[in-house]
């Protein structure tokens, strides 16, 4: 898409605080990859202001948009629908219009399934480490017990959030063991179980920097995957430790970023996401951003 037209369909992102965000950078590339007359803009709004902004797909028309904090728990009343995992886990973040009838939906369960399955380790039978109990977490544990993960540990500063967490999934998958652990010496929490081991970064960067600096990890023979949720904290103290201990599986977070604006693409345009074109976009503006 070169030129704004009358009919050019508008997507977006719904968010607070989010001028750091690469997904319209990344959309939008792929729009003009696959020829198609549409854009993709970023909209930052005062909570008072959500309504009208989810009533404004509806009234214009729009193709959708995704949602980020702090808005992906606060968007379920103003929608016609939502899929099951998007209300199990409690969060939406790609919102499709189909006719007027405004469908809720999670992607960030495809950003971080995919990646996992492209360095091929098993996810069944794995243990998971997950660091941080917000609306990331949630998703994380989510996925990762769907994918049938022996064991999800939630880590956190505060043991409550981890708990419910630990609480809301735990009747809904009967074969993994879900518990809640007060992040601490979290290296001589981490249990070495059969299978791989799993360890999802989902603390903000000061937090991870401060935490990571420390920790010394004993890994043994286990198949480690590193999977660092956030894609644009920089320094990347959770990357630089996993790459310091040697980790063979290093996931960083803008493989998520890329994997679930594929699926929300798709889902808005019924078309799939030319992913090598999206990554490249990214891979291009953290480069740039790493030089500045």
């Amino acid at each position: 898409m070169e030129i704004i037209s009358p009919s050019t369909q508008i997507c977006g992102i719904f968010g607070q605080n989010i001028s750091y965000t690469l997904s319209p950078l990344m959309h939008n590339q792929a729009f003009r990859q696959n020829g198609q007359n549409a854009v993709y803009l970023c909209f930052q709004f005062c909570p008072d202001f959500l309504p009208t902004a989810i009533e404004s797909i509806r009234g214009f028309n729009w193709l959708g948009v995704n949602v980020t904090i702090p808005y992906k728990n606060q968007v379920f009343p103003f929608l016609d629908n939502f899929s099951q995992e998007a209300a199990e886990i409690g969060a939406i973040n790609t919102i499709v219009n189909r006719s007027g009838k405004l469908w809720g939906y999670n992607t960030d369960l495809d950003g971080i399934v995919d990646p996992i399955a492209g360095c091929g380790v098993e996810i069944q039978g794995a243990v998971a480490n997950i660091l941080g109990a917000g609306g990331a977490a949630r998703a994380a544990a989510y996925a990762l017990a769907k994918e049938k993960a022996m064991a999800v540990r939630i880590f956190n500063r505060t043991l409550a959030r981890a708990e419910k967490i630990a609480a809301d999934f735990a009747p809904l998958f009967s074969n993994t063991d879900f518990s809640a652990r007060k992040i601490g010496k979290i290296n001589e929490q981490i249990e070495l179980l059969p299978g791989a081991i799993f360890l999802v970064n989902c603390l903000p960067g000061q937090v991870a920097q401060k935490l990571f600096g420390r920790i010394k990890f004993n890994s043994g023979s286990h198949k480690i995957v590193a999977f660092d949720l956030n894609y644009n904290p920089i320094p990347r103290a959770f990357i630089n430790w996993a790459k310091e201990e040697k980790f063979q599986n290093i996931i960083s977070g803008e493989k998520m970023l890329v994997s679930q604006g594929g699926k929300s693409f798709k889902l808005w345009t019924g078309k799939d996401a030319p992913l090598e074109v999206m990554a490249e976009a990214v891979d291009r503006a953290l480069r740039g951003k790493k030089n500045q």
